[in-house]
């Protein structure tokens, strides 16, 4: 897909799914669109988040008019993207869609970088060396500015945070998963480094409020990350069953979701059946926060097999309708 049409599909997407902007505002800044006016866009709608506004296709319209009067008349304001606000498929694809911007944004980057560098090489005279130390560190700044983890740490400091860290443990003698770094010293003296053991939540499809939890979920956890794999994202027009697909293909090759999202029951009790869902009755029960919580035991009686539960409903719903005439 080429980058033009990814710009545009990101920026209609921010309109359709707002939580998605949680998510983009870290991997983007308006310089990294190849077209200057998407970058424009962008930059309005962000300001409008950050300033705790919903951001909404006539408050961006006003907030690029305050920007740049002149720019805005002269893109046609917000009629710039309405073809393509018709056009977008899947708007819970608006992080994949920055993350394909963020990887083209750093490939040119590197181009102009390395360009820069091989035109420095020809100089005579030039040392080698100090090409090498001048290319490592500007591609190390820029990981830096652009990654979506945490901020990189000179390895002096992860060494020092390292080793307090497990002297900590060590008291209170906790032996959590550890992680060699390959570095022969750091290994010896630590025993390597401690980290959150990762868990992926899957299913059909993942909605925005789902995302919006795992987000505040591991923020919050020193223990577990959460990793959302949504296979919605496979299909595609042609084949709108090829996430189901993908899925099955994952659990036959036992890469089977740690957590799964059960968005059709129809295939409930053929995971049951096969052994494929733990029994998470008797967790809830011995869970200090969850065994405390009131339910309606006959909803949760609905969805056990055999006396066990492998499913918890996040709600459910009891219609009824309104008739003009009471009959008894």
């Amino acid at each position: 897909m080429e980058k033009n049409v990814i710009e545009r599909a990101l920026l209609c997407s921010l309109f359709l799914d707002q939580v998605a902007i949680l998510e983009v505002v870290g991997l983007l800044r308006p310089e990294m669109f190849s077209d200057p006016d998407h970058g424009f866009i962008y930059e309005a709608f962000t300001d409008l988040f950050n300033r705790n506004k919903r951001p909404d296709l006539i408050l961006v319209e006003e907030e690029m008019k305050k920007k740049d009067p002149e720019r805005y008349v002269k893109m046609g304001g917000m009629a710039y993207l309405s073809d393509g606000m018709e056009t977008v498929r899947l708007e819970h694809n608006a992080v994949e869609y920055a993350r394909e911007i963020l990887h083209h944004y750093l490939l040119g980057c590197m181009h102009k970088l390395f360009v820069q560098k091989a035109s420095e090489c020809l100089q005579y005279g030039m040392d080698y060396l100090k090409v090498i130390e001048d290319c490592e560190r500007d591609l190390l700044r820029l990981r830096v500015d652009n990654s979506e983890s945490d901020s990189l740490l000179p390895l002096s400091e992860v060494m020092k945070l390292s080793i307090d860290d497990h002297l900590d443990r060590m008291s209170r003698k906790d032996d959590s998963v550890r992680m060699l770094t390959g570095i022969n010293g750091l290994d010896g003296l630590t025993g390597g480094l401690y980290r959150k053991e990762v868990l992926v939540l899957g299913g059909e499809y993942v909605n925005s409020d789902v995302k919006t939890k795992v987000i505040e979920f591991n923020k919050s956890s020193n223990q577990y990350r959460i990793t959302v794999k949504d296979y919605s994202t496979y299909n595609t027009n042609e084949d709108w069953t090829a996430g189901q697909t993908r899925l099955n293909s994952d659990i036959t090759s036992g890469q089977m979701p740690d957590i799964m999202l059960l968005n059709n029951m129809s295939s409930y009790g053929n995971y049951v059946s096969k052994g494929l869902l733990a029994d998470i009755g008797e967790l809830l029960k011995a869970d200090e926060e969850l065994g405390k919580l009131e339910y309606l035991q006959n909803v949760w009686d609905a969805y056990s097999v055999n006396g066990k539960l492998y499913a918890v409903i996040s709600s459910f719903g009891v219609p009824f309708y309104a008739t003009a005439v009471i009959q008894f």
